[in-house]
């Protein structure tokens, strides 16, 4: 497997890319674009509703089959910054890596984040280490033989994933249970 660079994630105020709006005119050619999303930093090409602006490397809300969540823009059309990742790269990466790692029609760029969404998913996600550690003390509770590896709050609260590991298939419904009624919203492992 191998990896597409990963570019520094701006902070609220930072320069996102090379600050200009991507296409350059290719969006009549390819009316989508990539983004990274999710805490294991997926890569998908988006589509984006015609006149939809965003710039290079801005962080967009985006809809998945998993809801709403917010991820980072990749350029594939812009020449004029470093966040630009060609075509070619990309078919290397799903070449090396396997189809699974680069989706296509993954989803929808609804809109650019606002630095409201920006803080609204850092809020959603400040506890995620007690997320971890809580899911873990219930995992062993119940008696499976799972490690938790890591978890995400979905944009818009709409559910928390759990990322885990195990040698052997495992019956994890108690647990999802269990964290549902904590959290109250919907739990996907």
């Amino acid at each position: 497997m191998t990896s597409l660079p990963i570019h520094h994630r701006p902070t609220p105020g930072e320069s996102h890319g090379c600050g200009s709006t991507c296409g350059a005119g290719l969006e009549k050619v390819y009316p989508t674009t990539a983004v990274r999303y999710g805490a294991m930093n997926w890569l998908g090409e988006f589509k984006y509703r015609s006149g939809t602006v965003f710039k290079c490397g801005a962080k967009v809300v985006i809809q998945t089959e998993r809801g709403t969540e917010v991820g980072q823009q990749v350029s594939l059309s812009c020449n004029g910054c470093n966040k630009q990742i060609s075509r070619d790269q990309i078919k290397a990466y799903i070449d090396a890596s396997g189809a699974e790692f680069y989706r296509l029609s993954n989803g929808i760029i609804l809109r650019e984040a606002t630095i409201a969404d920006i803080d609204e998913a850092r809020h959603l996600n400040a506890h995620v280490k007690d997320d971890i550690t809580r899911c873990a003390d219930l995992a062993e509770r119940l008696e499976l033989d799972i490690k938790i590896v890591t978890a995400e709050h979905l944009f818009g609260g709409e559910r928390v994933v759990y990322y885990f590991r195990s040698e052997e298939r495992v019956d994890f419904r108690a647990l999802v249970r269990e964290l549902a009624h904590y959290h109250r919203t919907r739990i996907e492992m």
